[in-house]
Order: C-alpha cells, then sequence, then structure tokens
C-alpha cells in the first residue's frame, strides 16, 4: 500500500539496516523536549517527522504529495572539538558528524517505487537547540513525492444498544 504510513516504516527499516550505530530509531515526537513523558531512547537517535504534504489528486483516492521529511538527529553533546582537547573527545564529536554525514549519504537519492516514493533530495541541515544540555541536536530537511493510494478502510462497526420509542406522552 502507498500511503505515509508505508513512507515511514520503509524509512525507518531503511535506516536501522544502513546505520546500525544508531540505537533508536522513532515517529519524531518532540522527544527532548518532553523527557518526562517520554519513554528512555538511547541515542545516538533518530527521529523521523513528517509535518507536511501538498497533495495532488491524480483520479478517485489516488493523489501525488510533495512531502517533507525530517530527521531529527540526538547525539551526546561533547563541548570541546579544539586541537586542544584530548583527541578521544574531538572523536566523540566527530561521531555525531558521522551521524549526520550517513544520514545524506543514505537518504539523498533514495526511492522505494514499491512504498510509491521518488528519489529523496536534501534540502537544509540546521542545529537546533535543545532543553536537555547534555544533547547535540540537528535537524535535517528532505523533499520527496509521494504516491498514494487511498486504500478503501475495513472498520468493526459495534452494534448500537436497542431503545424503545414512546408514543405515549406522560401526564
Amino acid at each position: 500500500m502507498k500511503s505515509f504510513s508505508a513512507l515511514y516504516i520503509d524509512l525507518m527499516k531503511y535506516l536501522k539496516e544502513s546505520m546500525p550505530e544508531v540505537k533508536h530509531i522513532d515517529l519524531w515526537n518532540n522527544q527532548p523536549f518532553n523527557e518526562s513523558q517520554e519513554n528512555a531512547y538511547n541515542i545516538p537517535a533518530l527521529f523521523i517527522e513528517m509535518p507536511a504534504a501538498v497533495a495532488t489528486r491524480i483520479s478517485n483516492k489516488r493523489y501525488k504529495a510533495d512531502c517533507t521529511i525530517r530527521v531529527h538527529i540526538l547525539a551526546d553533546f561533547i563541548g570541546d572539538v579544539d586541537d586542544i582537547a584530548p583527541e578521544g573527545i574531538r572523536n566523540g564529536a566527530f561521531e555525531h558528524l558521522q551521524v549526520l554525514d550517513d544520514v545524506v549519504y543514505f537518504l539523498d537519492g533514495h526511492s522505494s517505487e514499491t512504498v510509491g516514493y521518488n528519489s529523496i533530495g536534501l534540502e537544509s541541515i540546521e542545529f537546533a537547540a535543545s532543553d536537555n544540555d547534555a544533547l547535540i541536536y540537528h535537524i535535517l530537511t528532505f523533499k520527496t513525492q509521494l504516491n498514494i493510494d487511498a486504500a478503501k478502510r475495513t472498520y468493526i462497526v459495534k452494534p448500537r444498544p436497542a431503545f424503545e420509542v414512546s408514543a405515549e406522552i406522560p401526564e
């Protein structure tokens, strides 16, 4: 089925297979800003967000959607990466940049005919502030076009309890 959920599942599986150094991949839900309400996760972590899509109807139940995909990258914050810092500390900071590079490498140009999305293209990279001083946080924004087949959904309809209607008017 060609849908937003299929796109998310495909990206999650593809990134897990391509980037075994990533400890956690999930759908974006403001995790670094809602830590008290979220389950714990190991880092480096990737969170996939699909904030916007402009859809054009092709035919009955078929659409093309220009989708924005954001990949949030969270890793341990390393304060010093200058040449005075010990090599181990510098290398730790560069591990975060390597994760960033790998996400770009693996997603840029990736596509799936089965799921129905065209070649993904990188749009921007931004550093984002986090309330947690122990994290370094980047957002990568990609664009793709998704072909959507709106599948027929089957819902379970529960019978409503019967009620009686009285034609008598109470006195």
